[in-house]
């Protein structure tokens, strides 16, 4: 029998006390598969001052759980060596039993080191078959029955080899949303039960695109199912879950909540808990911070759009989404608006009469539906996918690793492959050793140029190095195996920069170089064959693993000296960085003794270099000329590229800048605003100050007429004191995380609700909702003043557009034109200014020498404590001091602009 499917996960179990792998996975025609592989067994390495010692101890300690002792030769992997050491190589019968003997060993005075004896069983396995997640694989071997597994066909291994297919299958999905009913706050497993289930599929299940349970035995329609109990509804959801056989589980948020929950009331109903394609293994969810969960199901992929947005917005995806609940995500993303049910209202609606229940139904179904739309629309599972293909992890660890996985499961695979071992992870005492040898020596990172502060009306070209750090690598053959720690005779090698010393490529190749050398070059191939293929899937399948290849080579940049990491080795960290920071010094110097331009802004791996031109086009090729030059220079170690040209750029300071950003596709130029350090979007601030600084960068990079800015500006102001500014655009919204007493401090948004509880208790926000407030005119303090938006049109109360020119439109934006020098007083005195001079007018008399014309900021004249901007209680917070303008050492409460 032979089967070809690509691997979706990775597992093993004990049969007759030894480990049997199994590989889940599905075929092209959409049938789930598990292939079990037998006779693989879990080891590790010692390193010893004296191995029959060791031998004696384990074999005394661990007799029943050692099955061999064997010696071998193995390159150790810090430091050079030309010939191997030896090793005793301990084969187990049971994975689990791996840690136990593992820290056993760490106590013992003549064990020099231990290698390998915390890789996971199943990576263990995929490495020395060479088994990738999310490739294809064949494997031939007889079909089995068992009902250990709920898949279409099983096969016992007999042998197993890589396929090369490009596409992905075609997978199910099923997207979760549960609704439970709370006594009161925060839901709590143990006791509120979950009282609807909204089920969204794709393909279609029986004919259904959406299904929903509920623990009413009401009837809704065709696609609603009502159940006199909880456990009968959950009793449903297995079953369906069973026959409609997903590979991708997607919900918003389902990590941290949905699955948890779902498990925890499983248990507490005594109802299997068996979700995934095994039989008799459970859902795990392991906790892994406050309110913070890693689940797993057997065979199958949990995918939560939530965590993928807010890390693409850390990336700079989706600029101007600010908060991260399903309905403000799946307006901005989508366009689409979820239905309007508080947390705080659901267990009323589900107590209420059938119509409030329909509505709380029809919210359900709308949840499932957009978190799959989500994924599935904008396709947010392909670079994962390429991340698994090109590292060989799972797509569950693709989703919920970090780099440093990814970089160590590829180390692995090669390290060995070449006859290395590798390191165990560090032990917290290790951890503390790399700490202080870090204080000591130092971590030097990438360098940055000082830059030239202002607008910059002329073409700003923008040059990057490509992929510089995989290219240092390479071009040093700067290697954990290749760095000469002890001495050595009549070999070639490389000193560098930082002191460090490396045998030459032609002495040894370095492994590290040698992967990231076989990244780019994988890269340069698939992006190739992306260019040719016209199928839409197969190209969409390319670009992902292209991404990926290019993602993971760049991240070793950092990986050596990453304190957690494997291979650390604070030298090399120290050795890339100071070739980074000096090939960076050298581009400056040549491109500005060689050519008539200057670099006005460099930065880690890329440089701007100032034109005297005001056309893209002849921008381009002064830049094609510069890039040209710099690769000549530098011998072809670092390549220089144009990576797009600014027709306009605003630097305020390190790492903050915008630019009007055209680059070039094919025959074409693609225009954007881009934006880096300068937040347009924050979740303190009311949608006035996003919109208002987007068009104030606007109008200085487009038409660039700071001038017109600062009308715009003051127009804005104007309309803020005059109260014409929507009330909608002044709303702060925040969420209700824990119960009101549970906060500590005054937080406006708190007070808030504290006060909507006193005026109606049904209707107020509760646990888990978001509140949108205002901050009204008043004598008391900030948060006493934050009010309900529909309370504030119904009484006709007025906004402190005081607080909204000082605490939110002012902090920004006086950054921005402050780059431009535009003074303080001119920024200023549109609004803040103005005010205070408001709030100290009388009608003494007051002397000439006394008003300021310009100001350096604010000083309280009673302990002389200076403050950039006024204090939000409009008086010193330390001493209760009245606040003054100061310049120049003089102190006044008057300013003439």
């Amino acid at each position: 029998m032979e089967l070809i499917f690509q691997l979706l996960d990775c597992d093993y179990v004990l049969v007759n006390n030894l480990p049997v792998i199994r590989l889940f996975g599905k075929t092209k025609e959409g049938e789930s598969v598990c292939a079990f592989y037998e006779n693989f067994l879990p080891y590790f390495y010692i390193l010893s001052e004296d191995d029959e010692k060791v031998i004696d101890i384990l074999k005394s300690k661990f007799q029943n759980e050692i099955l061999k002792i064997e010696t071998v030769e193995k390159f150790l992997p810090i430091g050079f060596n030309q010939n191997k050491s030896r090793l005793l190589k301990i084969t187990l019968k049971d994975p689990s039993t791996t840690p136990v003997i593992r820290e056993f060993l760490r106590n013992i005075s003549f064990v020099k080191d231990i290698f390998e004896a915390d890789i996971l069983f199943k990576y263990r396995f995929m490495n020395d078959l060479n088994v990738f997640g999310m490739r294809w694989i064949k494997v031939i071997g007889k079909s089995i029955p068992t009902t250990t597994v709920k898949v279409n066909k099983c096969i016992k291994v007999e042998k197993i080899e890589e396929v090369n297919i490009v596409e992905n299958v075609n997978f199910k999905y099923i997207s979760i949303d549960i609704e439970v009913s709370a006594e009161k706050g925060i839901p709590d497993s143990n006791k509120d039960p979950i009282i609807i289930i909204s089920l969204s599929f794709y393909p279609a299940y029986k004919g259904n695109n959406t299904l929903i349970l509920f623990s009413k035995p009401f009837k809704f329609g065709y696609d609603t199912l009502g159940f006199k109990s909880e456990k009968d509804m959950l009793s449903k959801f297995l079953e369906i879950f069973d026959e409609f056989d997903p590979d991708i589980i997607v919900g918003y948020n389902i990590n941290n909540f949905d699955i948890p929950y779902i498990n925890d009331r499983l248990r507490i109903l005594k109802l299997p808990k068996n979700l995934g394609r095994c039989s008799q293994k459970p859902i795990i969810s392991r906790k892994i911070g406050t309110n913070k969960f890693r689940n797993t199901v057997v065979g199958r992929i949990i995918v939560d759009p939530y965590l993928i947005i807010r890390d693409m917005v850390k990336r700079g995806f989706f600029r101007g989404l600010k908060r991260f609940g399903l309905g403000d995500v799946s307006k901005h993303i989508l366009g689409e608006e979820k239905l309007d049910v508080s947390h705080s209202e659901i267990t009323k609606y589900w107590n209420g009469h059938e119509q409030e229940v329909k509505k709380l139904i029809d919210y359900a179904r709308k949840d499932s539906e957009l978190a799959l739309k989500l994924l599935m629309e904008k396709n947010f599972l392909d670079k994962y996918i390429g991340i698994s293909l090109v590292s060989g992890l799972l797509l569950q660890d693709s989703l919920d690793s970090g780099e440093s996985s990814k970089i160590e499961n590829l180390l692995l695979k090669e390290f060995n492959k070449e006859g290395y071992v590798i390191p165990c992870k560090p032990t917290d005492n290790e951890i503390k050793k790399r700490e202080e040898e870090r204080e000591e020596k130092g971590l030097k990172g990438a360098f940055v140029l000082e830059p030239k502060i202002g607008l910059h009306n002329k073409c700003v070209v923008y040059l990057d190095f490509a992929s510089m750090y995989p290219s240092i690598y390479i071009g040093y053959n700067i290697c954990p195996t290749t760095l000469v720690i002890e001495k050595v005779e009549n070999i070639e090698v490389n000193k560098t920069l930082a002191n460090t010393i490396f045998v030459s490529n032609k002495v040894k190749q370095g492994l590290i170089p040698k992967i990231v050398k076989g990244l780019i070059e994988e890269r340069n191939k698939v992006k190739a064959v992306m260019e040719k293929e016209r199928d839409v899937a197969k190209k969409r399948a390319l670009d992902a693993k292209q991404e990926a290849l290019k993602r993971i080579s760049n991240a070793f940049y950092g990986y050596m000296g990453f304190i957690r990491a494997r291979l650390y080795v604070l030298d090399i960290a120290n050795t890339i960085t100071s070739y980074g920071r000096y090939y960076i010094k050298r581009t400056k110097e040549i491109i500005e003794t060689e050519t008539k331009y200057k670099v006005i802004y460099g930065d880690t791996d890329s440089l701007m270099i100032e034109t005297d031109v005001t056309d893209v086009e002849e921008a381009f090729k002064i830049g094609q000329e510069i890039s040209q030059l710099i690769t000549n220079k530098l011998g072809g170690i670092l390549k220089l590229k144009i990576e797009n040209v600014f027709k306009s750029l605003l630097i305020l300071t390190k790492k903050r800048y915008a630019g009007w950003s055209f680059e070039k596709t094919e025959s074409e130029w693609e225009e954007d605003i881009i934006m880096k350090g300068i937040e347009t979007v924050r979740r303190d601030w009311c949608d006035l100050v996003s919109q208002t600084l987007e068009e104030i960068l606007q109008i200085i990079l487009k038409e660039q007429n700071p001038q017109k800015a600062l009308s715009y500006l003051k127009n804005i102001i104007q309309k803020l004191q005059n109260n014409q500014i929507p009330l909608e655009k002044l709303v702060i919204t925040k969420g209700v995380s824990k119960r009101l007493e549970e906060y500590k401090g005054v937080q406006p948004h708190v007070e808030l609700v504290k006060k909507m509880k006193k005026r109606d208790i049904s209707s107020a926000p509760g646990v888990g909702d978001r509140v949108g407030f205002v901050i009204i005119k008043g004598l008391q303090l900030i948060s006493e003043r934050a009010e309900d938006p529909e309370y504030v049109k119904q009484r006709g109360l007025k906004i402190d557009s005081k607080y909204y020119i000082e605490a939110q439109l002012l902090p920004p934006l006086e950054r921005v034109f402050e780059a431009m020098k535009i003074s303080k007083s001119e920024i200023i005195g549109m609004g803040k200014q103005l005010l205070l001079f408001d709030a100290f007018k009388n009608n003494e008399k007051i002397k000439k020498e006394e008003i300021l014309t310009d100001i350096d900021g604010f000083i309280c004249n009673k302990c002389d404590k200076i403050f950039r901007r006024v204090p939000l209680i409009g008086k010193c917070p330390d001493c209760s001091g009245e606040i003054l303008f100061y310049s120049h050492e003089t102190k006044s409460r008057y300013l003439s602009l």
